[in-house]
């Protein structure tokens, strides 16, 4: 698999291929030190329990949201063991995800430590009106010498007052979210997720580093124009420095060294704009741009974009994102495809990527342009 350069330096500071698992390269392949061999597997089973309740089990990802990004939980990382139970009654629907995942540092080699770590979540949502669903969601990061902690196996239980009650070091992440469908072709969506928030200081002291969430808002417009399948999705995503970390680097929002929400981690902000049109069964034209702002750290330093250095490292305690190596990330990519025949696509992309820094280790510009083809797989697209 040959990536680009700003691949190939993510690569090398997480040890991962974005999405993936282990994998060979650089020496493997001579000269050839852009090629990368990685093996990915994905399987689950799924079925009715109940008329209301549904379960599935496999090897895989899950995404809990409606935008493109999620900061949540999203499909970024690698694959996971999980069970998913999705339960419908009324108006409401319940979802739970018990996963269990690895703990792999960056700082890891490639055959170090791959101790176990688990992830657990509920999401409850509800259609208040007929165009309004919210919905709240608790999750936690564990990890334990001996095993899962049975205590979070109950689905309905608060994560948080288990925790508490277990007197344990989890990390735990709460949040809000909603969806307005409105005059027919729009809808409007968001996010608010809770990693910490000290309510007593948050007028008082709104910069402080404990004050850990991310936010998102949203808008599709379908059939622009009135133009059939001409639909464009504006987002925007914030997350403040230090958010989704832990004092333990094995307990931080993240799985097999790469992040379980936003790719860019944390300590940014980012506006997205996609434009999709598909003018019949066989061709399709979508163009994304990405345009974001984040703090990188120096040597030695934690400025909060990295989720695996303890908070307990931080350089300040007053913080505001983008804070450390400001960097400006602009970036551009085009796809049309055309298939072919059955599930066998002929794909073109043009990519445009430009980091500009305050350090210059970091600045990037790239323009890239490739073609291929695929046989009933989705294409693997990076934008961050």
């Amino acid at each position: 698999d040959r990536h680009q350069a700003f691949l190939r330096r993510y690569i090398n500071d997480n040890n991962a291929i974005p999405g993936q698992n282990q994998f060979r390269g650089n020496n493997t392949y001579g000269s050839l030190d852009s090629l990368y061999d990685y093996f990915n597997s994905e399987a689950y089973i799924d079925f009715d329990i109940t008329k209301n309740m549904r379960l599935q089990f496999g090897n895989g990802k899950n995404v809990i949201g409606n935008g493109f990004r999620s900061l949540f939980l999203s499909d970024f990382s690698d694959n996971y063991l999980y069970l998913k139970l999705n339960t419908k009654f009324g108006a409401f629907e319940y979802q739970n995800i018990f996963a269990e995942m690895r703990s792999f540092s960056p700082n890891n080699t490639i055959t170090g430590d791959l101790s176990k770590k688990y992830y657990v979540s509920h999401h409850l949502s509800v259609n208040i009106l007929k165009n309004l669903n919210v919905g709240i969601l608790e999750a936690v990061v564990l990890n334990r010498e001996n095993g899962f902690e049975l205590n979070y196996l109950n689905p309905v239980i608060f994560y948080r007052s288990a925790e508490r009650a277990l007197d344990s070091p989890d990390n735990a992440f709460a949040g809000l979210d909603f969806k307005w469908n409105f005059l027919k072709r729009f809808s409007l969506y968001g996010q608010l997720g809770i990693d910490e928030l000290h309510s007593s200081q948050l007028f008082s002291n709104p910069n402080s580093w404990a004050h850990k969430f991310s936010r998102q808002l949203g808008l599709k417009y379908i059939d622009m124009f009135g133009v059939d399948h001409l639909d464009l999705q504006l987002e925007y995503n914030s997350v403040r420095p230090y958010t989704y970390t832990h004092f333990d680097s094995a307990t931080s929002y993240t799985h097999q060294s790469q992040a379980l929400a936003h790719p860019l981690g944390a300590n940014f902000s980012e506006f997205v704009g996609i434009l999709r049109y598909q003018p019949n069964d066989k061709f399709l034209f979508e163009a994304r741009l990405m345009a974001a702002s984040i703090g990188r750290d120096t040597l030695g330093s934690n400025w909060g974009s990295d989720l695996f250095h303890s908070y307990r490292d931080r350089e300040t305690d007053v913080t505001a994102i983008a804070q450390g190596v400001r960097s400006d990330i602009l970036m551009f990519d085009f796809m049309a495809s055309y298939m072919l025949r059955h599930n066998f696509t002929i794909d073109v992309n043009v990519n445009y990527r430009n980091e500009n820094s305050e350090i210059d280790t970091y600045d990037y510009n790239q323009f890239f342009i490739s073609a291929g083809f695929r046989y009933n797989f989705g294409k693997k697209r990076y934008l961050f």
